[in-house]
């Protein structure tokens, strides 16, 4: 197991700093969700359509995000945070003045390069600069921010777009991502790890693609029932908002137990409770969702547990591969999420246009299923790297 020998740790002052880019992509990544009936309907098309066309960029990021972290792993880490928040902002002001989905579509390609750029650097930069004892708590730190996206800027957001326009939500996010970027010159100089030679190789070990495949079925899971949360709810003024801030209250929650969870019994049945749980809480989501604040308990579970798996998991990557291949790790399971989210949003889309809403939650705990068994069989840290395989074959080959 690799050892992540670092210069030093990172101030809670620097944590908080990237955090507020976390807290930037958190409330995007969201807000159109919650508003896409006003948004569909604005644009003239169907929510479906919507929702398919949003996973088909989904899908592009998931592939360009290791992409982009190859290409940029040298760079100076406060250069490349600060461009990457420049590209979120000019995709808001495309999407502000957009007249038809294509152009909003720019606006969410640009804000999805941003994040396939800023996510990776700073869970990488969080995690890298820390100890074995602290990383599970600095990566808590960034995925705070996202979290309370949930809690405080999406309940804001949704609720300025619901009586002013959603238009008006996107120039909030707009000031949120200006309120990321001007303290970035402020982080002290974050040392850029070398270049590695062999960072494709990660491509090809099964333990590094094993953990990135559960992040895949759990973000399907989440987001086959998240992208279409207002449909479901028939987009209460009340209920969504609500809806929303529960969700971020338990990601701030699991933000909390995630470290102490890891720190007790280890990354591998953090991932598998966090697995499990969402599920479970899907289940009682579609049982009472038709009773209104019903769904309070269960969505403030799915959100606890999505914070578990996410922290999890890339407490797991940072363990399997060497600290110089770190930003590239993390920029799969960033790939892995937005994998997900595609997948997520194509398939909500197909259910309800062939058997409508009430077939969406059903899909997301069919998928749920499919995740467990894959985190209860799947173990990585038991198997060896694909390179020492490789390297004990050849060894018998020569005898």
């Amino acid at each position: 197991m690799p050892t992540h020998a670092s210069t030093r740790n990172l101030r809670i002052p620097e944590l908080l700093i990237l955090a507020l880019g976390t807290f930037t992509h958190g409330v995007d990544r969201h807000l159109l969700t919650g508003l896409m009936p006003k948004v569909s309907a604005d644009l003239h098309v169907s929510a479906s359509t919507f929702g398919v066309s949003t996973a088909v960029f989904a899908a592009v990021f998931a592939v360009a995000s290791p992409i982009v972290a190859a290409l940029t792993e040298t760079w100076e880490r406060r250069l490349l945070l600060g461009v990457s928040m420049l590209a979120f902002l000019a995709g808001i002001l495309f999407q502000v003045t957009a007249m038809q989905l294509s152009t909003l579509l720019i606006g969410s390609a640009l804000i999805g390069l941003s994040g396939t750029i800023y996510l990776p650097t700073a869970y990488s930069s969080a995690g890298v600069h820390s100890t074995s004892a602290t990383r599970a708590r600095s990566l808590a730190f960034i995925l705070g921010g996202a979290s309370l996206a949930l809690v405080a800027g999406v309940p804001l957001a949704i609720w300025v777009g619901q009586h002013w326009g959603w238009r008006s939500s996107l120039w909030i996010l707009g000031g949120f991502a200006l309120a990321a970027t001007l303290p970035l010159p402020a982080l002290s100089p974050l040392p850029v790890p070398p270049r590695q030679q062999g960072r494709w190789q990660i491509l090809f070990d099964r333990r590094v693609m094993s953990v990135i495949g559960i992040t895949v079925a759990v973000m399907t899971t989440s987001f086959t029932t998240f992208t279409y949360l207002a449909t479901i709810l028939h987009a209460t003024s009340k209920l969504v908002p609500l809806a929303m801030f529960m969700l971020g209250v338990g990601g701030v929650a699991g933000a909390v137990v995630a470290p102490l969870l890891v720190n007790w019994r280890g990354a591998p049945v953090a991932t598998l409770v966090a697995v499990c749980g969402a599920t479970l809480a899907l289940i009682a989501f579609q049982i009472v969702h038709g009773t209104s604040f019903g769904i309070l308990v269960p969505l403030f579970a799915i959100g606890t547990f999505n914070a578990v798996l996410v922290i999890a998991q890339q407490h797991r990557l940072l363990a399997l591969v060497p600290e110089t291949a770190a930003p590239f790790a993390i920029g799969l399971d960033g790939s892995a999420v937005y994998l997900g989210g595609a997948l997520g949003a194509g398939i909500g889309g197909a259910v309800l246009g062939v058997i409508g809403v009430n077939g969406i939650v059903p899909a997301s705990i069919f998928i749920g299923l499919l995740a467990i068994t894959l985190a209860a069989l799947v173990r990585p840290e038991k198997s060896l790297p694909v390179t020492t395989d490789v390297a004990n074959a050849l060894a018998l080959l020569s005898e």
